[in-house]
This record gives C-alpha cells, sequence and structure tokens, in this order.
C-alpha cells in the first residue's frame, strides 16, 4: 500500500522532483551563461575596434567538434530549465517559487517581493527586482537584454516585458535586445507589452493593453497603440507593499 501511494505521489510530483535534483546543476549552469555574456560583450567590443581598424573582413574560424558538443549539452540544459520553469511557475506556494528564481534562475531579488502564479522568466540573472514590488499572473519578463524594476513597482496580470528583437531591416534577420528599466511606484496594466531600450519613469502609468516602445516620463499616463500621454499622476505617491506570505 505504502509502495504504491509513494509511486503515485512521485507521478504527481514527478517534476518537482526533478526541480530538487538539478537545482544546484542548473544555478552552476546560469552562472556560467551570465560569465559568458560577458565574455561575449567584451569579445563583441574588441571586434568592433577590429573593424574600425582595418579594412579587410574578419575571417572567424570555424567551431571545433568539442565546442559544437558544448553547444548542444548547452542547448540541452536551457530547453530543460525552460520545462521545469513551466512546471515551478504554478507551484501552489510563492515562498517555493520565489526560491527557485532566485537561487536557481540567479534573479536578483530583494524583500517582500511578490511572483503571482505563471511567470515566466527567461536570462533570471539579467533580471533585478525592487523591494516590495508585485509581478502578477502570466506574465512574461524576457531579461536577456537586461530588466531593473524598482521598489513597490505594480506589475499586472498578463503583461509582457520585451528585452529581445530582430532587426527586420538586416539581410539576416540578426537579433537585438536593450535594457528595459522600470522606475520605483510604476504600475505596468494588465495586457500591456513595453518593448527594451526603454525607460518607465517614477510613478508613471502604463495602462491597460497598451505598447510601449519609447520612453515613459515620470508621473505621466500612457496608453493606447502606441502608447501615447493621456494624462498625469500626482507626486506625492508614499505607498509600500510588504508581503510575507509563504503559501498562495
Amino acid at each position: 500500500m505504502y509502495i504504491c501511494l509513494f509511486f503515485v505521489l512521485l507521478c504527481l510530483f514527478k517534476y518537482y522532483v526533478l526541480v530538487i535534483i538539478f537545482a544546484l546543476p542548473l544555478r552552476y549552469y546560469n552562472n556560467l551563461c551570465l560569465w559568458r555574456q560577458k565574455r561575449r560583450q567584451e569579445s563583441e567590443i574588441k571586434n568592433q575596434e577590429l573593424l574600425l581598424s582595418t579594412d579587410r573582413p574578419i575571417q572567424l574560424p570555424s567551431k571545433p567538434l568539442y565546442k559544437r558538443f558544448f553547444r548542444f549539452v548547452d542547448n540541452i540544459l536551457a530547453s530543460f530549465q525552460k520545462l521545469l520553469v513551466h512546471k515551478v511557475k504554478y507551484f501552489p506556494s510563492h515562498g517555493v517559487r520565489k526560491l527557485f528564481y532566485k537561487h536557481v534562475m540567479l534573479v536578483k531579488m530583494e524583500k517582500h517581493v511578490t511572483m503571482y502564479f505563471g511567470c515566466e522568466i527567461r536570462a533570471g540573472y539579467n533580471l533585478h527586482i525592487g523591494s516590495g514590488s508585485i509581478v502578477g499572473d502570466n506574465c512574461i519578463l524576457d531579461a536577456r537584454g537586461g530588466i531593473k524594476i524598482g521598489s513597490n513597482v505594480n506589475i499586472s496580470s498578463e503583461v509582457k516585458l520585451w528585452t529581445g528583437s530582430h532587426d527586420v531591416n538586416d539581410p539576416f534577420f540578426s537579433y537585438k535586445s536593450g535594457e528595459l528599466c522600470i522606475c520605483d511606484r510604476a504600475w505596468i496594466s494588465s495586457n500591456a507589452i513595453v518593448l527594451g531600450n526603454v525607460k518607465i519613469g517614477e510613478g508613471a502609468v502604463v495602462c491597460a493593453n497598451a505598447v510601449v516602445t519609447k520612453d515613459v516620463e515620470p508621473y505621466t499616463i500612457v496608453g493606447g497603440i502606441p502608447a501615447k500621454v493621456i494624462g498625469k499622476r500626482n507626486r506625492n505617491l508614499v505607498y509600500e507593499f510588504k508581503n510575507n506570505d509563504f503559501f498562495y
């Protein structure tokens, strides 16, 4: 009887068992991704300097076999982590979800942060969330280009923060990214989309279903597609969000 119960529980919570088993390897994997990102940025700067100093095109060497193998392993780990993210984001404990985001995905998260159900995070090591901020249900935080969220920010349900994109005029449809910054006490309302290379000023409000493609000045209210200024917000904001619940 107990053996049957054990296997039933194992089948029900198999993905969470995998999270426990692979938490440490995935933490090291994310640390490695962060290190390689810094190395890639340094390499891009050197290549740009070399391009400026010579008229001859740079011939990039082909990747050796062992690097192709490591690339294959990277793809497996990235896919596996994405699977676990989709399972953990619905785990019925706010505290457990935060532990996974903070200690496995390396999200820089301060005290009293609230992460509701269904939040999908990409490149968590590039995500910083200030104290008291709230992220609603089913949000997507694409931090590949870097996302900085200030204190007491309210990000409502179904919001998408995209920092990665493509250059539509590039012959090779090349990837590009840009940092996204949301300052203290800003409110991003439901179903809004905010793109990279954008700064949402302190106390600003982005209305529901808006698409933000440019900077938003502090204490302004924007709405529409693309988002435009439609009002002003009072500057006497003093509220602070302090949530300490573990289960919900």
